[in-house]
């Protein structure tokens, strides 16, 4: 796998009916499939899948939406592990 450009995590949410969390933020590169996120901290992060994501605000801004299978216990341990607010590099 190589790095073909970022991922900047400015938030994540749980999705209770499928048992995943979704990473929502801003990507940026060319690439074809985003296998995997590797942060500063050296957290690995696998991803399944990646979807659009509409921000309820008033300017309905569209953010890019990466679904991982790691498992975290809650939204804090996310903020732990310097991952909602850093930047990732997108592995393919």
């Amino acid at each position: 796998m190589h790095a073909a450009g970022t991922f900047t995590v400015e938030d994540a949410w749980y999705i209770t009916s499928r048992g995943c969390w979704v990473l929502v933020g801003e990507i940026q590169g060319e690439f074809g499939v985003v296998r995997q996120l590797l942060f500063a901290t050296g957290v690995l992060l696998p991803i399944s899948q990646m979807c659009p994501v509409n921000v309820s605000n008033k300017n309905r801004i569209h953010k890019t939406g990466l679904i991982t299978s790691a498992h975290f216990a809650s939204r804090q341990e996310l903020l732990h592990q310097q991952i909602i607010g850093a930047t990732a590099q997108v592995l393919e």
